[in-house]
Protein backbone atom coordinates (compact mmCIF):
# COMPACT_ATOMS: atom_id res chain seq x y z
CA UNK A 1 0.00 0.00 0.00
CA UNK A 2 1.45 3.73 -0.63
CA UNK A 3 2.56 5.49 1.99
CA UNK A 4 -0.36 8.56 0.84
CA UNK A 5 -2.61 5.12 1.64
CA UNK A 6 -1.00 4.74 5.32
CA UNK A 7 -2.30 8.33 6.68
CA UNK A 8 -0.69 9.50 10.01
CA UNK A 9 -3.02 9.47 12.96
CA UNK A 10 -2.74 10.82 16.32
CA UNK A 11 -4.34 9.08 19.29
CA UNK A 12 -7.74 10.76 19.07
CA UNK A 13 -8.42 8.92 15.43
CA UNK A 14 -7.14 6.02 16.00
CA UNK A 15 -9.52 5.73 19.03
CA UNK A 16 -12.18 6.80 16.73
CA UNK A 17 -11.38 4.72 13.69
CA UNK A 18 -10.27 1.23 15.63
CA UNK A 19 -10.92 1.31 19.23
CA UNK A 20 -6.55 1.56 19.88
CA UNK A 21 -4.46 3.96 21.17
CA UNK A 22 -0.61 3.61 20.43
CA UNK A 23 -0.21 7.51 21.37
CA UNK A 24 0.72 10.13 19.00
CA UNK A 25 4.38 9.55 18.67
CA UNK A 26 7.90 7.53 19.61
CA UNK A 27 10.09 11.02 20.21
CA UNK A 28 13.94 10.66 21.04
CA UNK A 29 14.24 14.86 22.95
CA UNK A 30 16.79 17.21 22.45
CA UNK A 31 19.65 16.05 24.95
CA UNK A 32 18.38 12.49 25.87
CA UNK A 33 20.66 10.88 23.18
CA UNK A 34 24.17 10.93 21.61
CA UNK A 35 25.43 9.18 18.56
CA UNK A 36 27.26 6.13 18.93
CA UNK A 37 25.13 4.56 21.18
CA UNK A 38 21.60 2.95 21.69
CA UNK A 39 18.44 4.33 23.07
CA UNK A 40 15.37 2.75 23.57
CA UNK A 41 12.00 4.13 23.88
CA UNK A 42 8.65 1.84 24.60
CA UNK A 43 5.40 2.32 22.63
CA UNK A 44 1.98 1.21 24.49
CA UNK A 45 -0.31 -0.13 22.17
CA UNK A 46 -3.72 -0.28 24.09
CA UNK A 47 -7.75 -1.84 22.97
CA UNK A 48 -9.60 0.96 24.20
CA UNK A 49 -12.68 -0.70 22.79
CA UNK A 50 -15.21 -3.25 23.62
CA UNK A 51 -14.03 -5.18 20.99
CA UNK A 52 -10.89 -7.57 20.35
CA UNK A 53 -7.92 -6.04 17.99
CA UNK A 54 -5.53 -7.69 16.04
CA UNK A 55 -2.67 -6.03 14.59
CA UNK A 56 0.88 -6.11 13.18
CA UNK A 57 3.18 -3.08 13.27
CA UNK A 58 5.99 -3.02 10.05
CA UNK A 59 9.17 -1.65 10.92
CA UNK A 60 11.06 2.06 10.32
CA UNK A 61 12.34 2.05 6.64
CA UNK A 62 15.52 3.80 7.98
CA UNK A 63 18.66 1.61 9.96
CA UNK A 64 18.74 3.97 12.39
CA UNK A 65 15.34 2.50 14.40
CA UNK A 66 14.68 -0.93 14.92
CA UNK A 67 12.26 -3.38 16.54
CA UNK A 68 11.74 -6.91 17.23
CA UNK A 69 10.59 -8.79 14.03
CA UNK A 70 6.50 -8.14 13.83
CA UNK A 71 4.51 -11.14 14.41
CA UNK A 72 0.47 -10.67 14.42
CA UNK A 73 -0.50 -9.40 18.37
CA UNK A 74 -4.06 -10.01 19.30
CA UNK A 75 -5.21 -7.73 22.43
CA UNK A 76 -8.86 -8.45 24.19
CA UNK A 77 -10.65 -5.30 25.36
CA UNK A 78 -8.80 -3.17 27.95
CA UNK A 79 -5.59 -5.14 27.04
CA UNK A 80 -2.12 -3.73 26.20
CA UNK A 81 1.48 -4.45 25.10
CA UNK A 82 5.04 -2.83 24.96
CA UNK A 83 6.95 -2.74 22.02
CA UNK A 84 10.46 -1.41 22.26
CA UNK A 85 12.29 0.92 19.70
CA UNK A 86 15.99 1.08 19.44
CA UNK A 87 17.51 4.57 18.14
CA UNK A 88 21.17 3.99 17.07
CA UNK A 89 22.26 7.35 15.96
CA UNK A 90 25.82 8.01 14.10
CA UNK A 91 25.48 11.42 13.96
CA UNK A 92 24.58 14.70 15.39
CA UNK A 93 20.95 15.13 13.45
CA UNK A 94 17.69 14.87 13.49
CA UNK A 95 15.78 12.01 11.99
CA UNK A 96 12.33 11.29 11.43
CA UNK A 97 10.44 7.47 9.98
CA UNK A 98 7.23 5.67 10.98
CA UNK A 99 5.88 2.62 13.00
CA UNK A 100 2.96 1.21 10.98
CA UNK A 101 0.10 -0.74 11.89
CA UNK A 102 -2.27 -3.60 9.88
CA UNK A 103 -5.43 -3.64 12.47
CA UNK A 104 -8.19 -5.70 12.19
CA UNK A 105 -11.31 -5.42 14.97
CA UNK A 106 -12.96 -8.34 15.38
CA UNK A 107 -16.84 -8.47 16.38
CA UNK A 108 -18.97 -12.11 16.32
CA UNK A 109 -15.48 -14.36 15.51
CA UNK A 110 -15.66 -12.05 12.18
CA UNK A 111 -13.00 -9.08 11.20
CA UNK A 112 -15.70 -6.26 11.22
CA UNK A 113 -13.18 -3.55 10.73
CA UNK A 114 -9.82 -3.26 8.98
CA UNK A 115 -6.97 -0.41 8.26
CA UNK A 116 -4.01 0.87 8.28
CA UNK A 117 -1.52 3.79 9.72
CA UNK A 118 1.64 5.31 10.79
CA UNK A 119 2.97 6.64 14.06
CA UNK A 120 5.83 9.12 13.72
CA UNK A 121 9.12 7.84 15.45
CA UNK A 122 11.70 11.07 15.64
CA UNK A 123 14.77 12.66 17.61
CA UNK A 124 15.35 15.68 18.00
CA UNK A 125 18.72 18.03 18.79
CA UNK A 126 18.71 21.03 20.85
CA UNK A 127 17.34 23.96 18.85
CA UNK A 128 17.56 28.16 18.64
CA UNK A 129 13.74 28.78 18.13
CA UNK A 130 11.79 31.92 19.31
CA UNK A 131 8.40 32.96 18.65
CA UNK A 132 7.01 36.84 18.61
CA UNK A 133 4.06 38.05 16.94
CA UNK A 134 3.88 38.79 13.53
CA UNK A 135 2.88 42.21 13.82
CA UNK A 136 2.30 44.95 16.56
CA UNK A 137 -0.70 47.28 14.37
CA UNK A 138 -1.26 50.37 17.09
CA UNK A 139 -4.43 51.67 15.10
CA UNK A 140 -5.23 54.95 15.89
CA UNK A 141 -2.95 56.82 18.44
CA UNK A 142 -2.89 61.03 19.59
CA UNK A 143 0.05 62.64 18.44
CA UNK A 144 2.91 63.42 20.94
CA UNK A 145 1.82 61.10 22.87
CA UNK A 146 3.29 57.54 23.93
CA UNK A 147 0.74 54.93 23.49
CA UNK A 148 2.02 51.01 24.46
CA UNK A 149 1.33 47.18 23.39
CA UNK A 150 2.44 44.40 25.37
CA UNK A 151 3.34 41.05 23.60
CA UNK A 152 5.26 38.26 24.62
CA UNK A 153 9.00 36.80 23.29
CA UNK A 154 8.83 32.97 23.82
CA UNK A 155 11.97 30.58 23.51
CA UNK A 156 10.02 27.32 22.70
CA UNK A 157 14.20 25.70 21.59
CA UNK A 158 15.68 24.10 23.77
CA UNK A 159 19.03 26.58 24.26
CA UNK A 160 19.21 29.19 26.46
CA UNK A 161 19.06 32.61 24.69
CA UNK A 162 20.29 36.19 24.24
CA UNK A 163 18.36 38.45 22.38
CA UNK A 164 18.68 41.80 21.17
CA UNK A 165 15.94 44.13 19.53
CA UNK A 166 16.46 46.50 16.53
CA UNK A 167 14.15 49.07 15.74
CA UNK A 168 14.62 51.06 12.26
CA UNK A 169 13.38 54.50 11.23
CA UNK A 170 10.12 54.91 10.03
CA UNK A 171 10.70 56.23 6.70
CA UNK A 172 11.02 60.31 6.66
CA UNK A 173 9.25 60.34 10.75
CA UNK A 174 12.18 59.50 12.84
CA UNK A 175 12.17 56.75 14.80
CA UNK A 176 8.42 56.56 16.95
CA UNK A 177 8.48 52.90 17.72
CA UNK A 178 10.51 51.28 20.70
CA UNK A 179 10.83 47.77 22.27
CA UNK A 180 11.40 47.63 25.90
CA UNK A 181 13.53 46.09 27.29
CA UNK A 182 15.89 46.00 24.29
CA UNK A 183 18.17 43.09 25.05
CA UNK A 184 17.79 40.36 27.48
CA UNK A 185 18.45 36.89 28.50
CA UNK A 186 15.65 34.62 27.76
CA UNK A 187 16.04 30.37 29.30
CA UNK A 188 14.50 27.75 27.75
CA UNK A 189 10.80 27.31 27.47
CA UNK A 190 10.49 30.78 29.34
CA UNK A 191 8.27 33.63 27.95
CA UNK A 192 9.33 37.20 28.82
CA UNK A 193 6.49 40.43 28.70
CA UNK A 194 8.03 42.94 26.39
CA UNK A 195 5.91 46.40 25.30
CA UNK A 196 6.08 48.10 21.87
CA UNK A 197 5.78 52.01 22.44
CA UNK A 198 4.37 54.45 19.93
CA UNK A 199 5.80 58.14 20.16
CA UNK A 200 4.31 59.98 16.73
CA UNK A 201 4.87 63.45 16.21
CA UNK A 202 2.88 64.89 13.49
CA UNK A 203 -0.10 63.15 11.91
CA UNK A 204 0.45 60.27 9.96
CA UNK A 205 0.89 56.31 8.70
CA UNK A 206 3.48 54.89 10.66
CA UNK A 207 5.16 51.64 9.34
CA UNK A 208 8.41 49.53 10.03
CA UNK A 209 9.99 46.33 10.52
CA UNK A 210 11.52 45.75 14.18
CA UNK A 211 14.12 42.86 14.13
CA UNK A 212 15.58 40.17 17.19
CA UNK A 213 18.65 39.14 17.07
CA UNK A 214 18.40 35.85 19.12
CA UNK A 215 21.38 34.10 19.91
CA UNK A 216 22.40 30.92 22.23
CA UNK A 217 23.56 32.02 25.56
CA UNK A 218 26.81 29.50 26.22
CA UNK A 219 29.56 29.00 23.27
CA UNK A 220 29.02 25.85 24.29
CA UNK A 221 26.49 25.91 21.74
CA UNK A 222 26.84 24.89 18.31
CA UNK A 223 23.86 26.73 17.09
CA UNK A 224 23.74 30.09 15.35
CA UNK A 225 22.42 33.21 15.49
CA UNK A 226 18.77 33.71 14.10
CA UNK A 227 16.49 36.92 13.02
CA UNK A 228 12.93 36.82 13.74
CA UNK A 229 11.71 40.18 12.21
CA UNK A 230 7.95 41.82 13.27
CA UNK A 231 6.04 44.44 11.61
CA UNK A 232 4.83 47.63 13.29
CA UNK A 233 2.42 50.35 12.57
CA UNK A 234 0.48 53.12 13.80
CA UNK A 235 -1.95 56.16 12.71
CA UNK A 236 -1.38 59.25 14.27
CA UNK A 237 -4.32 61.84 14.24
CA UNK A 238 -4.66 65.11 15.70
CA UNK A 239 -7.14 65.21 19.17
CA UNK A 240 -9.97 67.91 18.94
CA UNK A 241 -11.58 68.40 22.33
CA UNK A 242 -14.54 71.38 23.04
CA UNK A 243 -16.14 72.46 25.95
CA UNK A 244 -19.95 72.89 26.01
CA UNK A 245 -19.35 76.05 28.39
CA UNK A 246 -17.39 79.46 27.49
CA UNK A 247 -18.31 80.63 30.51
CA UNK A 248 -19.42 79.56 34.31
CA UNK A 249 -21.16 82.34 35.83
CA UNK A 250 -21.49 81.69 39.34
CA UNK A 251 -23.14 85.19 39.90
CA UNK A 252 -23.27 87.10 43.66
CA UNK A 253 -22.01 84.41 46.41
CA UNK A 254 -21.93 84.66 50.09
CA UNK A 255 -18.94 84.15 51.84
CA UNK A 256 -19.18 80.65 53.36
CA UNK A 257 -22.59 80.09 51.79
CA UNK A 258 -23.70 76.33 51.40
CA UNK A 259 -24.25 75.03 47.36
CA UNK A 260 -27.90 75.54 46.72
CA UNK A 261 -29.92 75.67 43.54
CA UNK A 262 -30.59 79.84 44.02
CA UNK A 263 -26.97 80.45 44.71
CA UNK A 264 -24.84 77.45 43.56
CA UNK A 265 -21.06 77.32 44.86
CA UNK A 266 -20.86 74.44 41.90
CA UNK A 267 -21.36 73.67 38.58
CA UNK A 268 -20.15 71.87 36.36
CA UNK A 269 -19.03 71.78 32.05
CA UNK A 270 -18.43 69.34 30.01
CA UNK A 271 -15.34 68.08 27.55
CA UNK A 272 -16.59 66.81 24.33
CA UNK A 273 -13.61 64.69 22.90
CA UNK A 274 -14.85 64.69 18.52
CA UNK A 275 -11.74 62.81 17.40
CA UNK A 276 -10.87 59.30 17.08
CA UNK A 277 -8.06 59.23 19.00
CA UNK A 278 -7.63 59.72 22.82
CA UNK A 279 -7.14 63.09 24.45
CA UNK A 280 -5.23 64.05 27.50
CA UNK A 281 -5.63 67.30 29.36
CA UNK A 282 -5.10 69.12 32.26
CA UNK A 283 -6.85 72.62 33.68
CA UNK A 284 -4.37 75.38 34.10
CA UNK A 285 -5.11 78.94 36.10
CA UNK A 286 -3.71 81.29 33.29
CA UNK A 287 -3.45 83.91 36.25
CA UNK A 288 -1.20 83.34 39.46
CA UNK A 289 -0.69 86.50 40.31
CA UNK A 290 -3.36 85.08 43.48
CA UNK A 291 -4.55 82.49 44.89
CA UNK A 292 -7.35 80.58 42.94
CA UNK A 293 -10.68 80.79 44.09
CA UNK A 294 -12.38 78.18 41.60
CA UNK A 295 -11.55 74.41 41.76
CA UNK A 296 -11.97 71.78 39.21
CA UNK A 297 -12.24 68.19 39.41
CA UNK A 298 -10.63 65.76 37.88
CA UNK A 299 -7.72 68.75 37.26
CA UNK A 300 -5.94 66.23 34.44
CA UNK A 301 -7.33 63.05 32.60
CA UNK A 302 -7.98 61.51 29.42
CA UNK A 303 -11.16 61.62 27.03
CA UNK A 304 -11.82 58.94 25.19
CA UNK A 305 -12.16 58.55 21.43
CA UNK A 306 -15.76 60.09 20.80
CA UNK A 307 -16.82 60.40 24.42
CA UNK A 308 -17.17 62.97 26.88
CA UNK A 309 -16.21 63.84 30.59
CA UNK A 310 -17.99 65.82 32.98
CA UNK A 311 -15.72 68.49 35.33
CA UNK A 312 -16.62 69.64 38.51
CA UNK A 313 -16.16 73.65 38.99
CA UNK A 314 -16.14 74.55 42.87
CA UNK A 315 -16.61 78.12 43.79
CA UNK A 316 -14.45 78.56 47.29
CA UNK A 317 -14.34 82.22 48.66
CA UNK A 318 -11.62 82.05 51.31
CA UNK A 319 -11.53 85.66 52.81
CA UNK A 320 -14.21 85.63 55.16
CA UNK A 321 -14.30 89.33 56.01
CA UNK A 322 -15.69 90.78 53.16
CA UNK A 323 -17.88 89.59 50.28
CA UNK A 324 -16.02 89.70 47.10
CA UNK A 325 -18.82 90.01 44.06
CA UNK A 326 -16.73 90.51 41.07
CA UNK A 327 -14.32 87.31 40.95
CA UNK A 328 -13.14 86.42 37.85
CA UNK A 329 -10.66 84.08 36.58
CA UNK A 330 -9.72 82.67 33.33
CA UNK A 331 -8.77 78.90 33.05
CA UNK A 332 -7.48 77.17 30.19
CA UNK A 333 -7.46 73.26 29.24
CA UNK A 334 -4.08 72.06 27.94
CA UNK A 335 -4.02 69.48 25.65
Amino acid sequence: MAEEERPVLDRVEQRRRYGVDCGDSIRFEAGSWSPGGEHLRQLTVRNVSQRTVKFKYELPRTKYFSMNFPTVMTLSPGMLTTLDVAFRPVKLEEYDDFVGFSVHVIEGGVTAVTGRFRVPVMARIAALKVEIPFGVDFGFCPTKETTLQRFMLHNCGQIDALFDWTVPAAGEHGTPFAVQPESGALKAGASVELAASFFPTSASVYVTTAACTVRPNTEEQFAQALVETMKISGISKLTHLSVSEAELNFGEVLVGAPNTSRAPTEKEFVLRNRSLVRASFSIENVENDHDPRFFFSPLNGVVEAESTVTIKADFRQINWKRTMKNTAMRYFCKL
